[in-house]
Formats: structure tokens, sequence, C-alpha cells
């Protein structure tokens, strides 16, 4: 369809994300929104819900190394050396060996990042 427009909006929670080729729709989505709502634009895309957004000559790039930087900081691992996946299945894991944990809710935090 030629002169057609489409805006995407992605909404989780209290967090918007607008796109659209023309900025102006973007722009007047915006405006409207700021009648009805008390919102904050915050410009330019660059992080959302954990990801990185980097925009290059080749597109958009979405990583998210600073999401898993900041998991190994809150866990103290990073320093930890890395394993290769799926794991060796010459070792094997037993629930009545090892070290306890001193706080299973950051295991369980933990866990529930990934």
């Amino acid at each position: 369809m030629s002169g057609s427009i489409t805006t995407f909006v992605l909404v989780y929670v209290d967090d918007l994300l607008i796109t659209d080729s023309s900025l102006q729709c973007i722009s007047d989505l915006v405006f409207a929104l700021k009648t009805d709502f008390l919102i904050t634009d915050l410009g330019s895309l660059h992080f959302f819900l954990g990801i990185e957004a980097t925009f290059n000559s080749n597109g958009l790039l979405l990583t998210q190394q600073k999401y898993i930087n900041d998991l190994l900081h809150k866990t103290n691992m990073q320093l930890a050396k890395p394993v290769k996946s799926p794991m060796a299945t010459s070792d094997k894991l037993s629930a009545f060996t090892g070290n306890l944990f001193e706080d299973p809710t950051l295991y369980r935090s933990t866990v529930g990042s990934l």
C-alpha cells in the first residue's frame, strides 16, 4: 500500500517503546498521549527491558551485555571462568554434596534472571 503508515507501540507495564518510519507520527502520538497521561519522553532508544540498542550503518544492534555484566556483578562472578554448554555428562551433581548457599534467595533470583 502506497502512502500507508505503520506505527508500532510496545507496552510493558508503565514503559512504552514507539517506532515509526515518520518522526512526525511519533511526535503526534507522544503529544496525544501527554494530553491524557503523565509521560516522560526519553528520546531515542538506547536501553529497554535489559536490552541495549545501538544504531549503526548496518541497522540496529541489540545486545544484553550490560544486563549480563550487572548480573555477574550482583552475584560476584565477574572473574568466573566460562564453561562449555551443554555441561559435560561425566560430571555428577548431587543435592547432598558441596557447599550450601549462604543466601538461597540470591540463587533463585539469579536463575530467574537467566
